[in-house]
């Protein structure tokens, strides 16, 4: 086992691009989390949304479409093993430090008995309880809700033999899928339906991943449009990050911010897919600690916050190194020793 925290070996094999969007995205949620520090890090989800998008398409799209069969128990054990793991070790480990630490002061951060399948069956973000510690949980629901949907969708594109008509199926249903979750949303904003957390309101930003990844793998992406690329997502997200700070409208929030970030983020993304970004390489080794410093952040800091009396400056420190040496530990015994387990499991 590699017990380095920053080792060179760590980013073998991983896409630079990706990484530096994926550590910016831990960033901005992380300082969110805590005395809200940036008040827009909450976009850090939506970022997060087309990276996944994109990787976990990726792989799929190649064998779909390329090597003609799909390696559905290769995709299925990394899947598995990159996300249970220490998801339900963050369930179990944090709800014994949440009821240890908490109780009874405050009962509202621990998650009732009736409530944990909400959790573990992944359906949280249709029934949330008020656990502010395991609320961001959401967003993995909404993960593996896309992963299922993903998997259904391949496996009905796969029955489809002629290679031209099954690509422009693909696509446009892609589109489809994008443009009727934008349409859910503004259905929701104007029945003041729940458009944060909920699947379906959030799968836009999840398929406009994949729609990267399409035009990646089998059109391929062409270079001399970056500039325009990075052009229209810096203006769409500037735009988008302007008038939030003009408004602070709840609707606006829920429905056009969540709707244009993850856009100019899919833009942003595709202008500088392939830039190697060699002097920002303590970000790439933030990213590859962001899943389980996702996951623990927020139970820290309410413990840091409620618990402890710190100064504003050292309390805001402290934060950051306890949840991030949490991460680090975790990635290091639990997630790394099982993705060891899972090359022998698939190479078998």
């Amino acid at each position: 086992m590699n017990y380095k925290i920053f080792d060179k070996t760590l980013l073998n094999n991983r896409k630079p691009s990706i990484d530096i969007y994926r550590g910016i995205a831990i960033i901005l949620v992380v300082l969110f989390h805590f005395k809200d520090i940036i008040t827009i890090g909450f976009i850090g989800v939506d970022l997060f949304f087309v990276i996944s998008g994109y990787l976990v398409s990726g792989v799929l799209i190649k064998e779909l479409f390329i090597k003609k069969k799909v390696n559905w128990k290769s995709f299925l054990i990394k899947r598995v093993t990159k996300i249970l793991p220490s998801y339900y070790f963050f369930l179990a480990g944090g709800l014994i430090i949440a009821r240890i630490v908490l109780l009874p002061e405050f009962p509202e951060q621990v998650i009732s008995i009736d409530k944990i399948s909400n959790f573990i069956l992944f359906y949280a973000n249709y029934d949330m309880p008020l656990s502010r510690s395991f609320a961001l949980t959401w967003s993995i629901c909404v993960e593996e809700h896309f992963y299922l949907f993903l998997i259904s969708f391949i496996l009905i594109v796969n029955t489809i033999t002629i290679s031209l008509k099954k690509k422009k199926i693909f696509k446009w249903t892609i589109l489809s899928l994008i443009i009727i979750s934008i349409l859910f949303k503004i259905a929701g904003q104007i029945n003041e339906w729940e458009t944060y957390i909920s699947t379906h309101m959030r799968m836009d930003a999840l398929f406009l991943g994949v729609l990267l990844a399409y035009q990646e793998k089998i059109e391929g992406i062409n270079t001399n449009h970056n500039t325009l690329n990075r052009i229209i997502g810096g203006v769409l997200f500037i735009l988008s990050v302007y008038l939030f700070y003009s408004y602070e409208e709840v609707d606006y929030t829920n429905g056009i911010l969540h709707t244009i970030v993850p856009i100019s983020f899919y833009f942003i993304i595709k202008g500088t897919l392939y830039c190697e970004f060699n002097h920002f390489t303590i970000i790439r080794y933030i990213a590859y600690y962001s899943y389980n410093w996702y996951l623990w952040h927020v139970l820290v800091g309410f413990i840091i916050l409620n618990k402890f009396n710190l100064p504003t400056y050292l309390s805001i420190i402290t934060y950051l190194l306890v949840s991030f040496t949490i991460a680090v530990l975790i990635t290091k015994l639990i997630e790394e020793p099982i993705i060891k387990l899972r090359s022998k499991l698939i190479n078998k």
